[in-house]
């Protein structure tokens, strides 16, 4: 089994995110920025036992360096701060569906989400 990685380098990952990012038109989905290096980023949770080239188109998204560090930080704070209210496994089907809408937004829509979070947690 080869590590994450390695798997980036697979002709079938490559094939795919050439694939998303001719659909958007080698830009960055979120600031249109054309210089930066792109990456392509999962716009759904990771999936045990799915190869990064399985995932369907419209799970997968091309942002910039920049916009893919930020949406990553975002995600991860918001995870921390909703974990760290999730006691039971009842809200763990509940935080499940919030940490895969936050990771569907882009970095604007985040960036709101994350000063809504932070207001909230002042009260």
């Amino acid at each position: 089994m080869s590590n994450y990685s390695d798997k980036l380098k697979d002709p079938r990952w490559q094939k795919k995110r050439l694939e998303i990012m001719q659909r958007d038109n080698f830009q960055c989905i979120s600031c249109g920025d054309r210089e930066s290096t792109l990456n392509i980023h999962h716009a759904v949770p990771y999936r045990k036992d799915t190869e990064p080239w399985e995932y369907e188109n419209d799970e997968l998204t091309t942002l910039c360096d920049d916009c893919h560090s930020q949406i990553s930080e975002i995600i991860k704070n918001c995870i921390t701060i909703i974990m760290g209210r999730c006691w039971g496994a009842d809200s763990a089907g509940e935080t499940l569906k919030i940490i895969e809408e936050i990771d569907g937004m882009n970095p604007y829509q985040l960036n709101a989400t994350w000063k809504i979070i932070e207001a909230a947690k002042r009260m």
